[in-house]
Parts: C-alpha cells; structure tokens; sequence
C-alpha cells in the first residue's frame, strides 16, 4: 500500500486506522459529504522517501522539507495498493486507488482540506531512517455537480425553521425564518463563486401581503455555510406596485373635513333687492286675499322666494 500528500509518496506505509463517515445536516436529512480521517506509519531513508525523490540524500537533510510540505493544506492526497506484485516486490498491472483528494477537476476537497493534522517524526532510530506517524483528514462528496437551469449550483443542503407570533394591537402576523445553507467548497473554488452569490436560492420570496424586515447573514469561517434569520411582517395594506416601480416606501396622508360654502359679496346686493321686491308683492297680495294676517304670511313668503330666485 502507498501513500503520497504534496508531493512526496511514502513507499513503506502501515495504515494504523481508517475512518469514513457519512456527515449529514442537523437534522440528519441532507447528506453533505464523507468525512475521512486516515492514521499511518512509515519509514524514511534515502532510498525510500527523499526531497524532490532523489536517492543519496540524507533523512536529515530531507526533513525540514518533508515537515514543511506536510503542513501545506489542500495538497493532493492519494492512497493506492498494486494490483499484484512479482517475485522481486514490483507493481505489476494498473494500481487500484482508495482515496483521491481532491477529486479529479478539483483544486480543493468539499470543505477545507485535505489536511496533515499530525505528523510526528521520530529520529531514534539513528541517522540513515526517520519513523513517521502521520494523521491525514479530508471530506469529499462523489455526487455529480448539481446543477439549476444548467447553471452549475454548489448548494448541498438546506435546513430551517419557521416561527410565527402576532401583534397584539393589530393582530397580524410577525414571521421569523432561521436557517442555514451548506455547500460544496470545491464548487466553489473551482465556479470562483462564494456562498453568499446564491441568496435567492436559500431565503425564501417574500409572502404577498407581508413587508421584511432586513435580514442577518453570517457566511462561516470555512466559507462552505451560511447562516440566515429573517422576519416577514403581515401590513393592513399591501403596495403591491412598490416592487415593479422600484419603490420601498409609501406614505399617504388623509383628511376629512365639511367645509359651509361662503356667500358669494357679489350677489349680495342682488339678494336683498329681490327679497325687497318679492316680499313687498307677496304682503300686498296677502292683505288683499286674507287681510293683516295674510299680508304677514305673504311678505314671508315673498321674502324667501326672492332670496332664492338670487342664487
């Protein structure tokens, strides 16, 4: 079995321990990718493992090399056994591998890695070998890209939670969203994207009849999750043109008010010549017909007749 990382290839390997694991969402419904953590031991000599894998160095002349190529991150990891061997010990046929990470396209695994997480040298054992214990951790994802309308889409995983409460003056609905999208670091890198690109693909549209508020994002330090709270405030009155004419606000002012008309200065003279004229009729009609009392109650009459034939 062998083993290379940033260069260097580890011709005498024993694999002390090998864990894969499926990591999921909180919630354990989206699979987000396997994460893998590999522990081995290996021997260095010069004819083994030397810089730039040129035979006739000596280990200690190779180690400060190897140590600083070990502490790279996101270097090329590969695990392989042959196939079969011969008599002498050499590789016969195509190798089989095990691990590759990144995977072939990529410059970067589905997270952060791969990574050297431990390596302890051991130079007991005199000057011509060095014993090596090395510990390596990477998480890929062997799922074709995603893609939305042929455009690829490195969102992996989407979970979230929605609560609602009322105001109790208005009685409308206040609703908060909490949530956090994952995705795929290598996707990204590879796309020369960033989390926070695919907003529209994680926080949900706006409800009809409902005003947001501005939400809170937090884009993670690996760079491979967002995480989003937003609250949607149900309106007495929705503007539902506000989006298409671009605006975001509406202020509208109403007053109620009964107003008498005024008389019109020019028709005064002209209303009391006419309520004059037609009162001094209606008495003299009134005294003629009813007497006194009918002139009173025909001057009224009069009075008012003119007044309006005014207007």
């Amino acid at each position: 079995m062998h083993l290379s990382y940033a260069g260097i290839e580890f011709k005498l390997l024993l694999v002390t321990d090998y864990q894969r694991a499926a990591i999921w969402t909180e919630d354990q419904v989206d699979y987000l990718y396997d994460s893998i953590n590999l522990r081995c031991q290996c021997i260095l000599n010069p004819q083994a493992t030397s810089m730039n894998n040129a035979p006739g160095w000596s280990p200690v002349v190779t180690l400060n090399d190897i140590a600083d190529r070990l502490k790279r991150p996101r270097q090329q990891l590969s695990v392989w056994m042959d196939s079969s061997v011969d008599n002498n010990g050499n590789a016969v046929g195509n190798r089989e591998d095990i691990l590759i990470s990144p995977l072939p396209g990529y410059e970067v695994d589905a997270r952060v890695g791969p990574q050297c997480l431990v390596h302890k040298i051991d130079c007991s054992h005199g000057n011509s070998s060095i014993w090596m214990d090395l510990e390596f951790s990477t998480d890929i994802r062997t799922c074709p890209e995603p893609t939305v309308d042929g455009v690829p889409n490195p969102m992996i995983g989407n979970r979230w939670t929605m609560s609602v409460e009322h105001d109790p003056t208005n009685f409308t609905a206040i609703r908060t969203t909490t949530g956090t999208a994952h995705f795929r670091q290598d996707m990204l890198d590879k796309y020369h994207y960033t989390a926070d690109q695919f907003r529209k693909f994680f926080i949900h549209p706006i409800p009809l009849g409902f005003r947001r508020d501005p939400p809170h994002i937090v884009l993670h330090p690996d760079g491979c999750a967002v995480s989003y709270t937003f609250s949607d405030r149900e309106q007495l009155l929705s503007f539902v043109g506000g989006v298409a004419y671009g605006a975001t606000d509406i202020e509208v002012v109403e007053t109620r008010a009964y107003v008498n008309p005024p008389l019109n200065p020019a028709r005064g003279p002209a209303m009391a010549m006419n309520t004059l004229i037609d009162g001094a009729i209606g008495a003299a009609t009134g005294f003629m017909l009813g007497g006194p009392i009918g002139m009173i109650i025909g001057g009224i009459g009069g009075g008012i007749m003119g007044g309006a034939r005014s207007e």
